[in-house]
């Protein structure tokens, strides 16, 4: 294992120059630290000073591991840094100590000069930090002009410190020499030095309006990361305020004192690693809303004692003669009665706080009775997998539903979830259950909860009722599916009919041009040459029988051929439905409006064709002398018009309407048949060319 880090080490040591520096940088930083830990042991510290160096120690392996997992992070580097820096402060702090036991109060002096003039320069990283947090590789064009500040208040806060007595944290009443400032300036510079040591919380503390709109701005996972380190600061701005006033005045700076303080800062490292490396991240709700449920516990219990205890003294008096334990056990009796009712009611407005608003049971099962009365709604499984994530808080909720196909998921929240094959399972994060509806299984539903937030016994009560009311719904999924199904197979049907009548109208087009047609050619041509021959014998009588005979053939001639031209024109193949309309010979007088037509698919242009002629038919039978075509592309369809001022009749226009429909179009009928409109749908495909009527 050894072996394989040093490797995946050198390579990325050989391949990146930010991380051989920052290999670099953790070495000497690891180096002062163990240098740091070592003279602290020599010099045998106090328990408080121990307490720092852990805390501290702290902050430097953070770092560590922030810059060996993620180089490119600035929060790395610099916690690294800041927790080396403190710890030899706080070394150089002890052997400051120890020189002053042995009377080395000169050398004393000039090591606690050193530690406090670099202290506002190691103790100011923690505005960097902020600024950096949580990825910034990078620092912005403001965060610069505020580092820009921060300097300047370092460089006063530093020459400030070296011309001040130097003074030991460890000891802070011990007087020392200062190095080559006499007395008394160096003596009157201590409190001001003293005061401005609170310029460096304040410079911190002022960067979390930038953190806070990082949070407006960010998704979950930034969110729960300034979580985090807002969560860390105010429970140490908590310990130190408290460790402040609770500590007499003469232990301020104390082992004690040093001992709080370092306990409640660790805390601000580990939300780094914590939120930076992402490990157990998202449990920063359960932990937000366990502790507003106890602050608002204690609130509650400490108001209900306080008003019980001052009301009895104020309504009775002070008790006396052995009463005075009277109106505590009452405070008591009174915070046990209420303490169940108002943890319930925490624990709502906590989860509330911290997980959104939720929805209660009440509000999910007579939301789910609503989508199931509603029949029209399609998308009640998807409305039903929203309303459990609404009222247990999951992730993610999704509704199957099984058939002969086998499992499919009908319903899911979020809208873009994956939800692959349905696969049970039942553990503290993911719940489900079947479906059923008079015993046979319909489906089943299914529920997978954050991390932080396991599956509680309300959600699995809930999650009962669900499935125990969804059976109907997906029942009636079932059924519209089947519908659906039924639809879409008799659409495929009458397709294949209306296929099958062109195909039959082609055939009946061929066999009359290559069959009848040209019998009716044959005879002609033998009536001529029997004109000829009768002509020759002087036949008068014969020959104009012959003659009318032969226009006869040549009437019949022409008839079959517009019949047959009529049942399906070569020319729609050959040209398309631009050029077939304008050659188009019908007794109705037409005026066409049909230009700058591209091709469409054989079904498109045979469909507009026949729905146009049978159209024009049906209002010449109907009486119609003359009539407007208007053919235009209109969306992703063709738009077919056809306008007559005048009919005798209503046409039946039954033909065109199943024609139409059984491809997907429809027919409009107005004003009594004097104009009728249909759409014919056109497939997604590229048009074969433009041609011009």
């Amino acid at each position: 294992m050894r072996q394989r880090y040093e490797t995946v080490l050198v390579e990325r040591e050989q391949g990146s120059v930010p991380a051989v520096g920052g290999e670099l940088l953790v070495r000497i930083v690891l180096a002062i630290a163990a240098s740091a830990v070592v003279v602290s042991v020599v010099t045998l510290p106090g328990y408080g000073i121990v307490a720092m160096l852990i805390s501290n120690l702290v902050f430097v392996a953070v770092g560590v591991l922030i810059t060996r997992r993620q180089p490119d992070n600035l929060v790395g580097p610099l916690a690294m840094v800041h927790g080396g820096g403190i710890m030899a402060l706080v070394a150089l702090s002890q052997v400051g100590l120890r020189l002053s036991d042995n009377g080395s109060t000169e050398a004393a002096g000039a090591v606690a000069l050193i530690v406090a003039t670099l202290f506002p320069v190691i103790a100011m990283l923690q505005v960097p930090i902020f600024l950096a947090f949580p990825d910034r590789t990078r620092l912005t064009t403001a965060a610069r002009w505020y580092l820009s500040l921060v300097a300047l208040v370092v460089v006063g806060m530093t020459v400030v410190a070296f011309l001040t007595r130097p003074v030991l944290v460890v000891d802070p009443d011990r007087v020392l020499p200062h190095p080559f400032v006499s007395e008394p300036l160096a003596g009157d510079l201590v409190p001001v030095n003293e005061n401005l040591v609170f310029l460096i919380p304040l410079l911190a503390l002022a960067l979390y309006p930038v953190l806070f709109l990082r949070w407006r701005c960010g998704d979950g996972v930034q969110r729960r990361q300034i979580g985090w380190l807002a969560l860390a600061t105010f429970s140490y701005l908590i310990v130190a305020s408290v460790n402040t006033v609770l500590q007499p005045p003469d232990a301020v700076g104390g082992q004690t004192f040093l001992l709080v303080d370092a306990v409640g800062f660790a805390a601000i490292p580990m939300a780094l690693g914590v939120a930076i490396l992402r490990f157990r991240l998202y449990d920063i709700d359960a932990i937000v809303s366990k502790t507003a449920l106890f602050l608002g516990l204690a609130g509650v219990i400490t108001v209900v004692y306080a008003v019980v205890v001052a009301g009895s003294i104020a309504v009775v008096g002070a008790p006396s003669d052995g009463l005075g334990v009277v109106p505590p056990v009452v405070a008591t009796a009174v915070v046990a009665v209420l303490f169940e009712p108002v943890r319930l009611r925490m624990q709502r407005w906590a989860n509330r706080l911290v997980f959104g608003e939720r929805a209660t049971r009440h509000e999910v099962l007579s939301q789910v009775a609503g989508a199931l009365a509603d029949r029209s709604a399609g998308n009640s499984a998807d409305e039903l997998a929203a309303l459990l994530v609404r009222g247990t808080g999951a992730d993610q909720a999704v509704v199957w539903a099984t058939d002969s196909d086998g499992w499919r998921a009908v319903g899911r929240h979020p809208a873009d979830l994956e939800s692959g094959s349905f696969v049970p399972a039942r553990d503290d994060l993911r719940d489900w259950r079947y479906i059923e509806h008079r015993g046979e299984r319909r489906g089943a539903v299914v529920l997978a909860k954050p991390a932080n937030d396991p599956v509680t016994p309300a959600d699995r009560d809930l999650l009962d009722d669900v499935a125990a009311g969804a059976g109907l719904l997906l029942r009636n999924l079932g059924l519209t599916r089947q519908l659906e199904q039924r639809v879409g197979d008799l659409r495929v049907s009458r397709r294949r009919l209306v296929a099958a009548q062109d195909a039959e109208r082609r055939r009946l087009e061929r066999d009359l041009h290559d069959g009848a047609q040209q019998r009716v050619v044959a005879v002609a041509v033998k009536l001529g040459i029997a004109r000829s021959l009768a002509a020759r014998e002087e036949a008068t009588a014969l020959v104009g029988l012959i003659d009318g005979l032969v226009d006869d053939a040549q009437h019949a001639v022409d008839q079959l051929r517009r019949v047959a031209h009529g049942i399906y024109p070569p020319l729609l193949a050959t040209e398309g439905l631009a050029a077939v309309l304008a050659a188009m010979q019908t007794p109705v007088e037409i005026e066409l409006r049909a230009r700058e037509l591209g091709r469409f698919d054989q079904e498109v242009e045979q469909t507009a064709y026949f729905a146009l002629v049978e159209t024009i038919e049906r209002l010449r039978l109907a009486g119609a002398c003359e009539a407007t075509v208007d053919v235009t592309e209109q969306g992703s369809g063709l738009r077919l018009e056809v306008a007559t001022p005048s009919l005798a009749a209503i046409p039946d226009l039954g033909a065109v309407a199943d024609r139409l429909d059984a491809i997907g179009g429809a027919l409009t009928v107005v004003d009594g048949g004097r104009s009728v409109s249909g759409v014919v749908p056109v497939p997604h495909t590229p048009p074969r060319r433009e041609v011009s009527a």
